[in-house]
């Protein structure tokens, strides 16, 4: 369903191939010099781009299809993990729609929050909702979020975040989309819920470009299967 998605993400410069055989990987000769390495933030921009555009080409029917059995999917995650305080993010277009998932929530009992954003400090704090998509104000970017008397939940509190990205990869690794939200947010002091991503199986790619202060999450749930970040490269 995704082919053309997961060439364009998956191809690295090294990786010589053509549309009629497999990839072969070029041996560099011991005389031959090293090519620069990319600066971090140049790796993610160009990788950024390269997922944007391909997200973007995928037909509606496919996130619906996909966004269904990943919420499904999602939903048992959560419940396994006897999670009763979950933050949620409202998705956009060319994001799985866990909607399903939160709705199942709020009605099995569970704490459901949503992200308010602090623009000016690239922050988000959690703020309880009671119904799924209602009272909600559409900010930048066409996000909507809790309005200003929404009440907010102690980070403590939290016992799951499900958390977007543009690519994950099998020991954690994230991409989001560059405003820093979720990075800030994820290393705050005090916080100690499960770290969840939910994505496409195609944006699961080898390896996400990490720095030093990127926090790695606990697992990523797709249409297909549960993936516990392991450690090592």
């Amino acid at each position: 369903m995704f082919h053309e998605f997961v060439y364009i993400v998956a191809c690295k410069s090294r990786v010589l191939s053509t549309s009629r055989g497999p990839a072969r990987y070029a041996s560099p000769s011991p005389c031959q010099s090293q090519p620069p390495v990319t600066p971090l933030p140049t790796q993610k921009s160009d990788l950024r781009q390269r997922l944007r555009r391909a997200l973007a080409a995928i037909p509606a029917d496919n996130w619906k299809e996909a966004s269904d059995v990943a919420s499904a999917r999602l939903l048992n995650f959560i419940s396994t993990a006897n999670a009763r305080a979950i933050l949620f993010f409202m998705p956009t277009p060319t994001e799985l729609d866990i909607s399903y998932a939160a709705r199942q929530c709020l009605d099995q009992g569970r704490t459901v929050c949503l992200p308010r954003a602090d623009w000016d400090q690239s922050h988000i704090t959690p703020c309880k909702v009671t119904t799924w998509g209602e009272d909600l104000i559409e900010v930048r970017h066409g996000i909507r979020e809790p309005g200003p008397d929404a009440p907010s939940l102690d980070i403590a509190l939290l016992d799951l975040i499900v958390v977007p990205g543009l690519a994950f990869d099998p020991r954690g690794g994230r991409l989001g989309k560059g405003g820093g939200f979720y990075d800030r947010f994820l290393a705050s002091p005090g916080l100690r819920a499960s770290k969840v991503g939910i994505a496409l199986d195609a944006q699961v790619i080898d390896s996400v470009p990490m720095g030093e202060h990127d926090v790695p999450l606990d697992a990523v749930v797709t249409p297909t299967r549960v993936l516990l970040a392991r450690a090592g490269p």
